[in-house]
């Protein structure tokens, strides 16, 4: 590994030199292996969908124009876009249960299955009104995200990563020789304390935290398996876990970690009333950026610009680290909360301006929930580089369509974004 800032997480410089001098490879390791990325990819104009290709265009249109079957470039694109939201979306319709919402997901993914697809303008419409009814059917309580359980010294610690079911929570809950925790605060789980943020969920098992991984689907990383294996720690998915995995392993007795003290109130009514201008600041890492840098920044600057800041998902983990309870800072709730700032805009918004800003985005959920904002009528900002090409004829197509998500192929810098919310 280059030894460069990787990360402005407290965690981070002690970590990735243990890294190093162990022969570990972490996901910036990972990352910088795979440099310099893909330029057709990078510009989503590389296409797979059968075994005729995989088809490159030329963004310069000086070679290929058309893929083997006949795709243009901005229907490569759309397609693509199409395709990892999605995929973004799945949770959302798994948790839904909707009949008719669920035939709509499946008559679109078929669509997507590499034939003569829908027109570019019909597909993103089509895309964005599933979003939208998908996500006010989502039934999310704003009032049960207090981060509120307690580290009990002594007691089995089991970490869970992803979408665990209520049956074995049901399990778990009911033994007394453990204590819960989730890795990431991306689903909320009654009682259960998350622990970190996206890009620092490798740090958690370096230092032994876990006395059993517990994973579902989600944003943990797969490079945890390999941590996993050469920490020791017990690491299973929940479709092969069984109750006698918790008896054979031990409590290592370590002490609390430092950030799992989270401090920022969920008490927001009264500075969402007082407040001038509101912004949800939201999203995961993104390992393009110094972890948390943009994070920090953008936070940072916003604050300075008299906004009061609500938090949500691995955004609000992250915050945690660097902002105190005496900013005027407070928390949603868990990543799949993140939906529910249309409802508090609608309420406490009115006459003010609002923003919600992903300023390290990198997980097709977190962009659903940016789309799914913009779509209520928010002027939503997604900061990381995005899988979309340059054409003004594409950008002009998703401003039609939704003129309030701003997002570029480039991404945007700490400069513009402080430029436009001055």
């Amino acid at each position: 590994m280059k030894i460069r800032k990787k990360s402005i997480d407290p965690l981070a410089d002690k970590y990735v030199l243990a890294a190093k001098k162990k022969n570990i490879d972490l996901t910036w390791d990972m990352h910088e292996d795979n440099l310099p990325h893909c330029g057709f990819g990078e510009l989503g104009l590389c296409c797979t969908k059968c075994w005729q290709g995989p088809c490159r265009i030329d963004p310069f249109e000086n070679n290929a124009k058309y893929g083997s079957c006949g795709r243009d470039g901005l229907t490569i694109a759309t397609e693509n876009l199409a395709v990892q939201l999605l995929s973004g979306l799945a949770p959302v319709n798994y948790v839904v249960e909707d009949w008719t919402l669920n035939k709509e997901y499946r008559e679109l993914n078929n669509w997507l299955n590499g034939g003569m697809n829908l027109e570019r303008t019909v597909l993103l419409n089509k895309l964005n009104t599933l979003l939208k009814k998908s996500f006010d059917k989502l039934d999310l309580k704003e009032d049960q995200q207090d981060i509120s359980a307690k580290f009990e010294p002594g007691k089995k610690k089991v970490v869970l990563s992803g979408l665990i079911s209520a049956n074995t929570l049901k399990q778990l809950k009911k033994r007394n020789d453990i204590s819960l925790y989730s890795l990431l605060n991306e689903y909320y789980y009654p009682g259960v304390k998350p622990i970190t943020n996206y890009g620092s969920q490798e740090f958690i098992l370096m230092t032994n935290f876990p006395d059993l991984l517990l994973v579902g689907s989600g944003c943990g990383k797969p490079a945890l398996k390999n941590l996993a294996k050469k920490y020791e720690i017990p690491f299973v998915y929940e479709n092969d876990f069984s109750e006698e995995m918790i008896d054979s392993i031990e409590s290592d007795e370590m002490s609390e970690l430092d950030n799992l003290d989270f401090q920022f109130s969920t008490d927001y009514e009264t500075g969402l009333k007082q407040a001038k201008k509101i912004a949800l600041v939201a999203g995961c890492n993104n390992i393009r950026n110094s972890q948390d840098y943009k994070l920090f920044k953008v936070t940072e600057h916003l604050l300075q610009s008299g906004y009061t800041v609500l938090t949500s998902g691995c955004a609000a983990m992250g915050l945690n680290k660097y902002f105190s309870a005496s900013d005027p800072i407070y928390y949603l709730g868990s990543c799949f909360t993140t939906p529910t700032f249309k409802k508090v805009a609608n309420h406490y918004g009115v006459d003010k301006e609002v923003v919600a800003i992903f300023p390290e985005l990198s997980q097709m959920k977190a962009m659903t929930q940016a789309v799914y904002l913009s779509l209520q009528g928010i002027n939503t900002y997604v900061l990381s580089k995005a899988l979309v090409p340059p054409f003004a004829e594409f950008k002009e197509m998703l401003n039609q369509e939704n003129k309030n998500l701003k997002i570029k192929s480039e991404g945007y810098s700490l400069e513009q974004i402080t430029g436009i919310l001055k």
